[in-house]
């Protein structure tokens, strides 16, 4: 888990120091970032295979991506976080999320794929959320 969580963390700094720099203290415009990677869930290899493979698997599949949001025998990811003021500590804002990851062969040989591409998702969306902010 401490090799994802430093994979989350780089994923984060590449996204977000296009646009903002680090600081290692406190200041003035300064925000605190606060992520938990709170739950990483593995695929079922053999579910994830068959629902890939087969043809009724992946019928199975695609519908439990229609009706749920997260095809059958897939892995995820958790996260929460917390944006603060880092002079007074008030928050600004909090917000939490569940990525399911994608179908594919990469799923099945890479069992943190879906933790993989959720980082890769909430890294932009946080740059993208931080610049859109800095407009207003």
């Amino acid at each position: 888990m401490d090799k994802l969580v430093e994979e989350f963390q780089k994923e984060i700094h590449a996204s977000v120091s296009k646009e903002f720099t680090f600081v290692s203290k406190p200041g003035v415009d300064v925000l605190r970032i606060s992520i938990a990677l709170t739950g990483v869930e593995t695929p079922n290899k053999v579910g994830a295979t068959l629902s890939t493979v087969l043809s009724v698997g992946l019928l199975f599949s695609t519908a439990s991506k229609i009706t749920t949001g997260e095809h059958t025998g897939g892995g995820s990811a958790n996260m929460e976080a917390v944006l603060s003021d880092s002079l007074s500590g008030s928050v600004i804002v909090v917000g939490l999320d569940r990525y399911a990851g994608s179908k594919g062969v990469g799923a099945i040989k890479d069992e943190f794929a879906a933790a993989r591409e959720a980082f890769k998702w909430w890294a932009g969306r946080l740059n993208y959320s931080l610049k859109k902010a800095k407009i207003l």
